[in-house]
């Protein structure tokens, strides 16, 4: 929501000197009789700071009883200061093409231990967080705290076409307002930028610094409307429906990123507190609010740059002997490093070596809630300033939620049917039905073992998970263009 915001901002920076439209409906025109075509060249400054609470779904051992309670562990901050670079056109009547190019100056993200959480953290450095011979699932340190990452460099681009087939103009013959401004708008976001990759090295140090591309494309499809009413001052209220539909890269879905789809909707009101078009002066103020539900995915979370990619469907491969507990994840396999997806020699993370932190992951759906307070100074003919803030609440979800697997076994095969002592059917198995127990080997072209290449028992499982809670983002904008 916020960079779908700072889009607006630059890409209604101008409007049309003959539409009466709010900004966030404005498109630029071309082939009118007084016009021959529009031309904006803009840039912005956004600073955006984000600050948030990660706790932990955690088993307490009381006597006899077990429950699960969310513990305290982390504060995150992320900042991010970026400059976009904004081209609009009148192409015909109410119908412009803009471009965005953002580059990001820097993205600094940190994590440290909440108040009092030092010494008991279950994430390291404490008896929770790495305890061999605890009896239920092992305790493996996950990663270091606290920890920061860096990131720079060229973003994504956004290409798209923006068209008002109904304008808000007067009507000199029956002196009435006779339509709303609507405005219908398509972009693609496109992955321009180099894309980020978790478990690049680069990240780890403010000189060199990880990439910030997202690796898709998105198609940002909204539809919005506005009309005045009033006059000194004039009021402009408008309102927009819109949804974001990412498609990840071949290089992504390999890393296992099925990114979430959004939808978002705003409203408010500009008020004009002061305009002569004659001199092309104008004066303005704008409130609104906006809501976006974003979908469940395997994409990137506050933490992914942080969590190590362990692969449960490598351990039995790796292990030493006969097989014993195939559906158990030990304490062995968590210090092996032939069991991570990802290796590099000198890297280390948490208490693994020779392994690179950095993961995607299964974050819940979740919902925003924001306000945006803007002003917009129209001084002279060609040029303006528009500058405002943010404020943004992100609902507690969780971070990491990766389902365990998926059962493949027949549906014909029978209930009382046993896969290393465990019922075949209806669980999710490191052995399956299929896999030959004779020979100890999976029949080609069969899947044997059930489990997700993404699950981390440490992490994943319920009891285990990552949630973030009390999250609050807040961006101050500032923006400004030459018209022509």
């Amino acid at each position: 929501m916020r960079l779908w915001a700072s889009l607006c901002c630059a890409i209604a920076l101008c409007a049309a000197p003959n539409a009466l439209a709010a900004y966030e409906t404005a498109v630029l025109t071309a082939a009118e009789p007084t016009n021959v075509f529009d031309l904006h060249l803009g840039v912005g400054w956004d600073r955006i700071v984000k600050r948030g609470k990660i706790t932990r779904e955690w088993i307490q051992d009381d006597g006899t009883s077990r429950t699960s309670l969310d513990v305290k562990e982390l504060d995150l901050r992320v900042e991010t200061q970026q400059l976009l670079l904004n081209l609009r056109v009148g192409v015909f009547h109410d119908l412009e093409f803009h471009a965005t190019a953002p580059i990001i100056l820097f993205e600094d993200s940190t994590i440290a231990f909440a108040e009092g959480v030092a010494g008991r953290s279950t994430i390291t450095g404490s008896a929770n967080a790495d305890d061999p011979a605890y009896a239920d699932a092992p305790r493996y340190p996950i990663t270091d705290v606290p920890g920061a990452r860096f990131r720079s460099g060229f973003g994504d681009m956004t290409f798209g076409l923006g068209w008002s087939p109904f304008v808000d103009l007067e009507d000199d013959a029956q002196d009435v307002d006779a339509w709303p401004t609507i405005t219908l708008r398509a972009d693609v976001v496109a992955p321009t930028g180099p894309t980020r990759v978790t478990t690049e090295l680069e990240a780890l140090t403010s000189s060199s610094r990880g990439n910030v591309g997202l690796g898709m494309t998105v198609f940002d499809l909204s539809a919005g409307a506005s009309r005045r009413f009033g006059f000194n001052p004039t009021f402009d209220p408008f309102v927009i429906f819109g949804a974001r539909i990412p498609i990840a890269s071949s290089k992504q879905k390999e890393r296992g990123m099925t990114p979430p789809v959004s939808g978002r909707f705003q409203v408010g009101s500009e008020i004009v507190l002061y305009e002569q078009p004659e001199n092309h002066q104008r004066y303005a103020v704008s409130a609104s609010f906006d809501t976006e539900f974003v979908s469940t995915g395997r994409t990137y979370s506050e933490l992914s740059d942080y969590f190590p990619s362990f692969d449960e469907t490598k351990v039995l491969g790796n292990r030493q002997g006969p097989v014993d507990l195939p559906d158990a994840v030990l304490y062995g396999d968590y210090d092996n490093p032939a069991n991570y997806a990802s290796r590099t020699d000198g890297a280390r993370c948490g208490k693994i070596e020779g392994v690179p932190c950095g993961e995607l992951h299964q974050v819940d759906e979740f919902v925003t809630l924001g306000g945006t307070f803007a002003v917009d100074l129209r001084f002279a003919e060609y040029g303006m300033v528009r500058g405002g803030v943010q404020i943004e609440y992100l609902a507690d979800h969780f971070l990491t939620n990766e389902r365990v697997g998926k059962d493949l076994d027949p549906t014909n095969l029978p209930d009382a049917q046993l896969c290393d002592g465990a019922e075949c059917k209806g669980r999710v198995n490191a052995r399956n039905s299929f896999f030959d127990r004779a020979t100890n080997t999976c029949p080609a072209g069969k899947t044997c073992d059930e489990r997700s290449s993404y699950y981390d028992p440490r992490y994943d499982a319920p009891g285990r998970r990552f949630r973030l809670e009390e999250t609050t983002s807040f961006t101050i904008f500032v923006a400004g263009a030459a018209t022509f």
